[in-house]
């Protein structure tokens, strides 16, 4: 499957709903239609052109003369004139122009044969249309094809079928009407749908994200669900693939990594949460900083203390002592080896934080007692946190969530983010329905916490 029909075929996964509709809606309508649509029935008949004449050319030219004939009586067909004197016979109250409509005269392919089509709203309506036509054409016909002196005129209509009832009038079975408005609905969403993902401005792929910040995909995650009280099962394989590409890091001396997206309820805290773990899984060392001075939410949610906080210790004010820095530890199964730091209380303007020389220094001190340091920061084009603290990180993990992050709004952070000198690793795609391996997920009991609401603080 090349390229350009894969990603026709992701818009109409994507915007499947567009399809959907429209075919319902189509054939909905249709179906309404008809419903709504009086009845008309129809009537046929079939009439020969006949050369009177009996001489030797007549005998043998006459199908010629009779077919070359056949178109006019067609134009003749749709006068006014007879269409109004056909009214007259029957009574009716109805203007010319609509009974031409009620009436079609066409010839049939390589013959000397005319069919007459009419409608009615009964079927002995248009049976009466029919047989009133005919008689009208008739004489018509015969007045105009009569020459001076003439005995009999040179062409005459004779009715071979009288006019019979044939049902509804064009009416195919309705289950064919039905699925020709199904696919014609089909066919209109799918182009509805490729127009609406032309314009639509968010990610829908980690494609996408990739195009906007010119970086690689990390990892494509499912919503982590950090905040649920419940335990749920944890995308542990994604979290495996961001560890991987920090790994890589790890050689060159990098610890300190910061995560960070265009906007708020990206899932950012989640994927460090993913991260932490991962790294952790293995044997490292790992803390998680809560540096969301705007929103933070980690404290109250893994029912940590302020015993230690990131405030705490960047307005401490007093030199670092390896005693000072006590984060805390969650001391569930599945959270051995991950540390907490978060933001606690919030004075004053909480952006300042960042921009404190204990920030600093206690960037410095982390990194001296950690494996690796995950640094959780504010939405990028709300607040300059995340530029200001990137002179303290050595990479920095974008998130971007499928469905909810501007295009240009993920390449607006990147861009601002590389320009303060930061060096963006990649792209993490938040999306709900994503999809890959999960080996190496960990299942909890439905009444197990997802954190323990038990850590204590103790010395490292």
């Amino acid at each position: 499957m090349n390229s350009t029909l894969t990603d026709y075929v992701s818009v109409l996964r994507c915007w499947w709903r567009i399809p959907v509709a429209c075919t319902f809606l189509s054939v909905l309508a249709t179906a309404l239609f008809f419903i709504a649509k009086p009845p008309e029935y129809a009537a046929k008949a079939v009439l020969f052109v006949v050369t009177p004449r009996d001489d030797e050319r007549s005998f043998y030219e006459g199908d010629d003369y009779a077919r070359k004939r056949a178109d006019t009586y067609f134009a003749l067909s749709r006068s006014p004139e007879i269409a109004k004197r056909v009214i007259d016979d029957l009574g009716m109250d109805i203007a010319p122009e609509q009974m031409i409509d009620r009436a079609n005269l066409s010839p049939i392919h390589d013959t000397v044969l005319l069919q007459l089509t009419t409608t009615g709203d009964t079927p002995l309506q248009a049976q009466a249309i029919g047989n009133a036509y005919i008689e009208e054409l008739r004489r018509s016909i015969s007045a105009l094809e009569t020459v001076s002196a003439g005995l009999a005129p040179r062409v005459d209509l004779i009715p071979v079928r009288a006019p019979s009832s044939q049902g509804q009038a064009g009416m195919f079975p309705p289950w064919m009407i039905l699925g020709v408005a199904g696919v014609v609905g089909l066919i209109a969403g799918a182009f509805v749908a490729v127009v609406v993902a032309l314009l639509d401005g968010k990610i829908r792929r980690g494609e996408d994200a990739a195009e906007a910040t010119e970086t690689p995909v990390l990892a494509t995650v499912s919503p982590v669900p950090w905040q649920s009280a419940r335990s749920r099962p944890w995308d542990e394989e994604s979290g495996r693939q961001i560890r991987s590409t920090l790994d890589r890091l790890q050689i060159l001396g990098a610890k300190v990594i910061m995560v960070a997206s265009a906007e708020r309820a990206a899932g950012k805290t989640g994927v460090a949460l993913v991260t932490a773990r991962a790294l952790a899984s293995r044997g490292s060392t790992v803390a998680v900083v809560d540096f969301d001075s705007r929103g933070s939410r980690i404290a109250p949610v893994l029912g940590l203390d302020a015993a230690q906080s990131v405030s705490g210790l960047v307005y401490g004010g007093v030199p670092y002592r390896e005693s000072r820095l006590r984060a805390q530890t969650l001391e569930s199964p599945n959270w051995l080896g991950v540390c907490v730091v978060p933001f606690g209380s919030i004075e004053g303007d909480p952006g300042a934080a960042a921009d404190h020389p204990g920030a600093a220094r206690m960037f410095d001190e982390l990194r001296n007692r950690y494996d690796w340091v995950i640094v959780d920061t504010p939405a990028v084009l709300e607040f300059s946190d995340a530029v200001r603290l990137v002179r303290h990180a050595d990479a920095i993990v974008l998130v971007a969530r499928a469905r909810h992050t501007e295009f240009e709004s993920l390449r607006s952070t990147c861009q601002q983010l590389t320009l303060a000198g930061g060096n963006v690793l990649g792209v993490v795609c938040v999306a709900p329905s994503a999809t890959g391996p999960r080996r190496g997920r960990v299942s909890g009991s439905s009444d197990r916490q997802a954190f323990s609401q038990s850590e204590s603080a103790r010395g490292q």
